[in-house]
């Protein structure tokens, strides 16, 4: 009999009872009353050739297609609460780059000691939004030192030194100065160099003075390449170089310290 292909609808010559492969690829059967019986591809036997079904081929299974538009709900839902943990995260990155924040403030209560340290900068200079206060300024400060933050411990040394937000005393000064030099500071060593070089809080001692300016010196600091040149020149604490107090003088000027430009100069070099 003949009979139209379910698939492409060409005319094909068949007999009942038996399976036929129209050359689009379509298998059916016909009964004997004539009509169609479209064959499903199998999974595993559809490519004579070993190609693997295309999922138009062997179709999508009723249990899988009926989670579909629950699956698209789940991912929609992950993304949705991606979005919301990235909103938080760049909120809660703000509010602690932000000085005087509730986040720092919090942080700081908590125990971080670079928002302990900031609090304590911000109050010491009146930045960040809130007013000046050397109180708070100590307070917070003296919590990031004790935790060992070498920038709180010089920050506390100049309380003590300019008797700001504590009584004036150039003993603790010192000492706080020292804590943080020890870790490297280089602006705390340069200012424990001071310390050693007037007697201020502790015994003056030149040498001691000059070691510690060496050590700011460098790191590169340039007021510590200066000071170490006046050491080599007039020979305090070291001895007398004329050279090497050039060389720290020429170090220090090469960074526009005016005092240094000016020394290299009356040193004719």
């Amino acid at each position: 009999m003949i009979v139209n292909c379910p698939q492409c609808q060409s005319r094909v010559e068949v007999e009942a009872g038996e399976i036929h492969s129209c050359e689009c690829g379509a298998k059916f059967s016909v009964d004997e009353a004539g009509e169609l019986h479209p064959i499903e591809p199998n999974v595993n036997t559809a490519k004579a050739d070993g190609d693997t079904p295309t999922v138009a081929e062997v179709g999508v299974p009723e249990s899988v297609e009926a989670h579909l538009p629950e699956r698209k709900r789940s991912k929609i839902g992950q993304w949705i609460w991606c979005i919301l943990i990235a909103s938080v995260a760049i909120i809660v990155l703000i509010s602690y780059l932000t000085p005087g924040s509730f986040i720092r403030l919090l942080l700081a209560r908590l125990g971080d000691t670079q928002s302990q340290l900031f609090l304590g900068w911000n109050y010491y200079y009146g930045e960040g939004g809130v007013a000046k206060d050397y109180d708070k300024a100590v307070y917070w400060y003296r919590k990031a030192a004790e935790s060992g933050n070498v920038r709180a411990q010089h920050g506390l040394a100049l309380c003590y030194d300019f008797g700001r937000g504590v009584a004036e005393d150039h003993e603790d000064a010192a000492y706080w100065y020292r804590r943080s030099a020890e870790q490297g500071y280089f602006k705390a060593q340069l200012a424990l160099g001071f310390c050693y070089y007037n007697g201020d809080g502790v015994p003056k001692d030149l040498k001691k003075a000059a070691h510690w300016w060496q050590k700011a010196a460098e790191q590169g600091y340039a007021d510590a390449q200066f000071n170490l040149g006046l050491c080599y020149e007039n020979g305090d604490g070291v001895p007398k170089d004329l050279k090497k107090a050039a060389y720290w003088y020429g170090k220090a000027a090469e960074q526009g310290h005016p005092e240094a430009q000016k020394a290299l100069k009356e040193l004719g070099k």
